[in-house]
C-alpha cells in the first residue's frame, strides 16, 4: 500500500514538473516572440513558442498539453491582459483562453500529421522525411493557431477587417519560422544520450541557432528604423 501511495505521489510529481517545464518555455518562447511584435494584433514574424509547442508533444504527447496549455495563456495574458476594467478584463481573458486553445490544437495537429505522414519519433534520416517533417509542422499545422486567434482577436474588436489578412500572415508566418527552427533544436536538447538526435547539436543546432539570432537581429534593427 505504502509503495503504491508513494509510486502515485511520484508520478503527480514528475506530471507538476513537467507541466511547469513546458508552461516556463512556451512562457519564455512567448516572450522573445513579443519582442518582435506588430500591432495592433501582437502577432510576431518570429514565434518561438509554436516551435517549442510542437516538439513538447511529439516527445511527450498528451502529457504535454497542460503545460503547453499553461504557458500559451500566460504569454496571451501578458500580450493582450487589460485589467483596468472588469469588462476589459474578461474580454481580454477570454480571447487569451481561446488564442492557448488555439495553440494548443495547433501543436496536436502537427503532430498528428507528421505521425501520421512521417511516422512517430523517426530519426529524420531521408531528404524527403526532413522535408515532410517541415512543411507538415510548420506552414501546413500553422494554420491553426491564426486562424483562431485573430478570428477571435476581429470578433472582440481588438482589430479591424482591413487588418484581418496582415494579421494573419504575420502570425502564421511567425508560427511557421518557429516551428522550422525551434521544434529541432527543443529535440536535439531533449533528446535521449542514445538518439540520433544527439549527434546533430553541430550540424544542426548551432547553424538553427545562429540563424534565429540573426532573424531577430534583423527584425529589431527593421523596427528601430521604422520608429525613427
Amino acid at each position: 500500500m505504502v509503495n503504491k501511495l508513494t509510486h502515485k505521489l511520484l508520478g503527480n510529481l514528475s506530471a507538476l514538473f513537467l507541466t511547469a517545464s513546458l508552461a516556463g518555455a512556451y512562457f519564455f518562447g512567448g516572450y522573445l516572440g513579443l519582442l518582435l511584435a506588430v500591432p495592433p494584433s501582437n502577432a510576431s514574424p518570429v514565434w518561438p513558442a509554436a516551435g517549442i509547442a510542437l516538439a513538447a508533444i511529439l516527445l511527450f504527447h498528451k502529457k504535454a498539453i497542460p503545460g503547453i496549455f499553461l504557458g500559451a495563456l500566460l504569454a496571451q495574458f501578458y500580450s493582450f491582459g487589460d485589467f483596468s476594467t472588469s469588462e476589459k478584463f474578461l474580454a481580454t481573458s477570454a480571447t487569451s483562453t481561446l488564442a492557448a486553445v488555439g495553440s494548443c490544437a495547433q501543436a496536436i495537429f502537427g503532430a498528428f500529421l507528421i505521425d501520421r505522414h512521417v511516422g512517430p519519433r523517426d530519426p529524420l534520416l531521408d531528404d524527403d522525411k526532413i522535408l515532410r517533417f517541415l512543411v507538415l509542422g510548420g506552414p501546413v499545422s500553422c494554420v491553426v493557431a491564426p486562424s483562431i486567434g485573430i478570428a477571435t482577436l476581429y470578433l472582440q474588436g481588438f482589430i479591424s477587417g482591413a487588418d484581418f489578412p496582415l494579421s494573419w500572415a504575420i502570425w502564421w508566418v511567425g508560427d511557421a519560422i518557429g516551428v522550422v527552427i525551434f521544434t529541432p533544436l527543443m529535440l536535439i536538447v531533449l533528446a535521449r544520450s542514445d538518439s540520433p538526435w544527439r549527434m546533430r547539436r553541430r550540424s544542426v543546432a548551432l547553424p538553427l541557432i545562429i540563424l534565429s539570432s540573426l532573424v531577430v537581429l534583423l527584425f529589431q534593427y527593421g523596427q528601430r528604423l521604422e520608429s525613427a
